[in-house]
């Protein structure tokens, strides 16, 4: 599917969360465009998008390109770019969580995908203010 001149593609559980997902990430595409407002694209990346179990998300011999900041860390959630195939970006997220708290997860890594295609430096910091900002606009 296209997005703002994106192809976006979602490997997820599936149709009907695919339709929910897609829809979240075309909402989120419109937050962003307000949210970095001043902002240009500077990198014409594709988007996969994974749904994928949270022991499968965490375990250190299948997610060989994450930084792990400790053993015993985990994560929810992950944008990649680096390892992903020339001209494509994957966000990585955990089926763990209802709607609502995946929402936010994702618009958390949707930031982080615009961040970068936007050549704006990688802020956890931003990418979590724009989660809130994006989900108390949904309520």
């Amino acid at each position: 599917m296209s997005i703002d001149n994106v192809e976006i593609y979602y490997h997820g559980t599936s149709d009907a969360d695919s339709k929910i997902r897609l829809s979240d990430i075309n909402n989120m595409t419109s937050s962003l465009k307000s949210y970095y407002s001043n902002s240009q694209k500077c990198i014409d990346l594709s988007l996969h998008v994974y749904f994928v179990d949270f022991d499968t998300l965490n375990d250190r011999e299948v997610a060989t390109f994450v930084r792990w900041k400790s053993k015993s860390h985990k994560i929810d959630a992950i944008y990649d770019a680096t390892v992903a195939p020339s001209g494509q970006s994957s966000i990585f997220i955990s089926t763990k969580y209802d709607h609502n708290k995946t929402s936010k997860i994702l618009a958390h890594e949707m930031a982080h995908y615009w961040q970068h295609t936007r050549c704006i430096s990688q802020s956890e910091k931003e990418a979590e203010s724009f989660s809130e900002f994006y989900i108390s606009g949904k309520t």
